[in-house]
């Protein structure tokens, strides 16, 4: 994927902060607000246009390469991300888990760790394209100054 193209996509500091302790909550808002899809989720991707505000352009573009990933990976991703949003308390009262991601080489596949002490999960995405590192209002800001 061509350069120019990734600096256009959200990276992994964004998919982190969005899912972030400090703005779970406002993910689960925005995971409600989606109209369901025909298996009762959402398109995969379409949370993290929702959160960063992501112009036509750039929601286009992140869907496509969102839809890189096989439709049984996109599916296990989406899984553990609804399973998290719905977590409840004791008092059946929301209490979304923050979900950090990671990616890292090797065979593919889709691991999930639950870590039991600061109650939040790890998403592990093998063996496929990361992200950029960097923040997309970072990448915008910095070709602005240009």
């Amino acid at each position: 994927m061509p350069i120019a193209f990734r600096k256009r996509l959200p990276g992994r500091k964004d998919l982190n902060e969005q899912y972030s302790a400090e703005n779970i909550k406002q993910v689960l808002r925005d995971y409600r607000a989606i109209p369901p899809g025909p298996h009762g989720d959402y398109k995969f991707g379409e949370l993290t246009a929702r959160f960063l505000h992501l112009d036509q352009d750039d929601k286009a573009a992140w869907e496509r390469e969102a839809g890189t990933y096989p439709k049984d990976v996109q599916n296990e991703i989406k899984r553990h991300i609804i399973y998290a949003l719905n977590h409840k308390d004791d008092d059946g009262k929301d209490d979304p888990r923050p979900i950090k991601f990671i990616f890292s080489d090797g065979p593919q596949a889709v691991k999930v760790t639950y870590h039991a002490t600061t109650h939040t999960y790890t998403i592990e995405i093998v063996g496929f394209p990361a992200l950029m590192s960097s923040a997309l209002a970072d990448r915008r800001a910095k070709s602005k100054n240009k």
